[in-house]
């Protein structure tokens, strides 16, 4: 029994965790860069929001989808969701307009942008802008 506990002591001291397990972290998911619209801008309804950002994906690109929604009580889509195909690219900037949806009202908006690589991860990157009153 005594050999037995100075092999496990040893065989931690060397820096082995013989109790855990070990995680798999890929690190290979996308990297999406929002530079449009920037944080605090305001635009009035119904008009339409600039969305520029930047993807580097070493999987390839497989899906480009943008939304626009409501941040407080009122919910739902403030603009109408698009989504578009990466078509495998490994780097990709992005220009979309994203339009307002019928009914547009005031209030704090998440416009959202997440890419789907090849390999299936999933990555969003957002900002927070104030649709105004008229």
């Amino acid at each position: 029994m005594t050999v037995l506990l100075s092999a496990v002591a040893l065989g931690a001291c060397r820096g082995e965790n013989l109790f855990t397990l070990t995680g798999v972290v890929s690190g290979t998911e996308p990297l999406i860069t929002l530079t449009s619209p920037a944080p605090g801008f305001s635009t009035f309804p119904g008009d339409s929001v600039l969305v520029l950002a930047e993807v580097t994906a070493q999987e390839g690109i497989n899906t480009i989808a943008y939304t626009g929604e409501y941040a407080d009580s009122v919910g739902g889509a403030a603009y109408a969701p698009e989504t578009e195909s990466g078509n495998g690219a490994t780097f990709l900037r992005l220009n979309n307009y994203l339009n307002a949806v019928d009914g547009q009202v005031a209030g704090d908006v998440y416009v959202v942008v997440a890419v789907t690589d090849q390999a299936g991860q999933i990555v969003r990157d957002s900002v927070k802008v104030l649709i105004t009153g008229n």
